[in-house]
């Protein structure tokens, strides 16, 4: 009998993560990445015969709703695999419940460690784990002649608290001095208290772990008290720069913001010219972004680890393609891609970008 999700022409995978609400970006707009890349699958006849068909569920980044949401796709729809994981919180309260189906699940989003640490046989990520994200913050920081005083704005909840803490350990090894740590939440409704906090500070780099939101909360006061004409630290949550710019509405605030991205060109980027007219094909009213671009990597980690599970393919199998995915490239992250039994996190690649002219441009590891 073939396992769940699968039949003699169809694979099923359920697609979870945030489609409604504030964090819909981390959910809705992955997934249309990934769809677009099975849609393709399914023209060219799909895998081992088989079409791939996506259910998706929405777990609004919520605690609370992420149990039911899981529980769905896997006793409903009877899924084969997961691919989601758009919020940390969310991920997190999924996991037990994973571990325990044993559903493989590809985190396409979220970050904090926990998530797959320590080792839970079923799930991987493809995004770059929070530590790692917050230590290579630090070493970008190391490399900015006048960085003497750093400032850190962070969120402290699940999703926060693995970046605050990859960045202030590396910190320490580099032997950066921090004269500002505060704090945010994703409601906290004006950024003017740490605004405040930082200029009594001095600082002379700021680093910044908020989610969009409080991102924008944060920079509307940072601008107002002149702090954004020092470099300022961004991650990959807000590396779509164009659509922060949209979203703060303020000339100028961006002009020494440096952040991470996750994928080796921008949407807008000429290099993503034929990958933004395939997505339109499939989805003509909804923007081309960054998100979607995480989505497509995961989709493409997910088919060549089905093609590789051969045309009997069961979850054992599945999982066992992936831990021995080795330098695998995916059409838009700036590194390969690398599993093993012991370590579920192939990515730990990323490379900063900054708008100039309007535009968002690689800058690479060290500040110039």
């Amino acid at each position: 009998m073939p396992p769940p999700g699968i039949t003699s022409d169809t694979i099923v995978i359920g697609q979870l993560g945030p489609l409604t609400g504030p964090n819909f970006t981390f959910g809705a707009l992955v997934m249309d990445g990934s769809d677009m890349v099975f849609n393709q699958v399914n023209e060219r006849g799909g895998i081992h015969g088989r079409k791939i068909k996506t259910i998706r569920e929405d777990d609004q980044c919520s605690p609370q709703q992420a149990l039911s949401a899981v529980k769905k796709l896997v006793s409903d729809h009877k899924v084969f695999l997961i691919n989601g994981g758009g919020c940390s919180n969310a991920a997190l309260a999924q996991r037990p419940y994973i571990e325990e189906t044993g559903v493989p699940f590809i985190v396409f989003s979220a970050t904090n460690d926990k998530i797959t640490v320590p080792t839970a046989k079923p799930i991987f990520r493809v995004v770059m784990r929070a530590s790692e994200e917050g230590a290579i913050q630090a070493r970008f920081v190391s490399t900015i002649p006048t960085a003497k005083r750093i400032a850190i704005v962070s969120q402290r909840d699940a999703w926060g608290v693995a970046k605050y803490e990859g960045f202030m350990a590396e910190a320490k090894k580099l032997g950066l001095r921090i004269v500002a740590d505060e704090e945010m939440t994703v409601d906290t409704p004006d950024g003017t208290a740490q605004a405040l906090k930082l200029t009594q500070a001095k600082p002379d780099v700021i680093v910044t772990l908020l989610f969009p939101k409080p991102t924008v909360t944060f920079l509307r006061s940072a601008h107002q008290y002149g702090l954004t004409k020092m470099p300022m630290i961004g991650h990959s949550s807000v590396s779509d720069l164009l659509d922060l710019e949209q979203k703060l509405g303020l000339k100028g605030a961006l002009d020494n913001f440096y952040t991470i991205s996750l994928t080796k060109f921008a949407p807008s980027d000429s290099a993503a010219a034929d990958m933004r007219n395939r997505f339109k094909r499939y989805f003509p009213s909804n923007e081309f972004t960054q998100y979607a671009m995480w989505g497509i990597a995961s989709a493409e980690v997910i088919v060549e680890a089905l093609r590789r599970a051969g045309p009997n393919p069961t979850r054992g199998g599945f999982i066992a393609a992936l831990e021995r995915l080795r330098d695998f490239e995916t059409s838009v992250f700036p590194g390969k891609l690398n599993f093993a039994a012991n370590d579920r996190d192939g990515n730990k690649n990323g490379l900063f970008v900054r708008l100039v002219g309007g535009k968002i441009v690689p800058v690479g590891a060290r500040f110039q």
